[in-house]
This record gives C-alpha cells, sequence and structure tokens, in this order.
C-alpha cells in the first residue's frame, strides 16, 4: 500500500468514528439523563427547604420561651444568696474569672 491509500483509510475511519450515529445518540442519551437527575435533585432541595422553614420557626420559638422561663425563674431567686461551702472556693489559677465567668451567674465568694 502505498502512503497516500493509508491516508485515505485513515481518514475514513476517522469520520466514521466522529460522526458515527451511536456516539451521538449516547451523548444525547447522557445528557438527558444528567438532565433528568438535575431536575429530581433540584425538586428534592426545594422541597427540603420548605419544610425548613416551619421546623427553625418552631426551633426559634422553642428557645424563646426557654429563654423567657429561664429569665423568670433567675428572677423568682433573685434574692438568694449562696451557702460558702470551703469546697467551693478551692483557686488553682491565677486568675479568678476564666473564660466561662458569667458575673450574672456566676458567684465569687469573697471571704
Amino acid at each position: 500500500m502505498t502512503f497516500a491509500a493509508l491516508r485515505h483509510l485513515g481518514r475514513q475511519n476517522t469520520a466514521r468514528r466522529l460522526y458515527s450515529t451511536a456516539s451521538v445518540q449516547g451523548y444525547a442519551a447522557q445528557r438527558e439523563a444528567v438532565r433528568e437527575h438535575a431536575q429530581q435533585s433540584s425538586q428534592l432541595w426545594f422541597k427540603a427547604s420548605i419544610a425548613a422553614i416551619p421546623i427553625l420557626m418552631l426551633a426559634s420559638y422553642n428557645a424563646y420561651r426557654l429563654l423567657k422561663e429561664h429569665e423568670e425563674h433567675m428572677a423568682h431567686h433573685a434574692g438568694e444568696t449562696h451557702i460558702k461551702y470551703p469546697y467551693m472556693m478551692i483557686r488553682n489559677k491565677a486568675s479568678e474569672r476564666t473564660l466561662f465567668y458569667n458575673p450574672k451567674v456566676n458567684d465569687l465568694y469573697d471571704e
């Protein structure tokens, strides 16, 4: 075979492979599957986000209600003093106020 004949065969095979109907149909089927999956996923997330709104509202209401109950409870016990037990005065650090110190809730027992 001559070089021209081989080149002609190479062009025919390449042209057939690039424009074959099987590859075009496979690509179209793949794109359609991706499109259907994207549509199903977007519908799922839309439904999930619609369901999340009432759940977040109920959780916010519950947190607000618990906060108010706690404030009423703390107001009821506002005048009481803590009993100064000796084991509660153990201080192993130089600082008396730690990261979690809250002056409204925690009482530093001064002697």
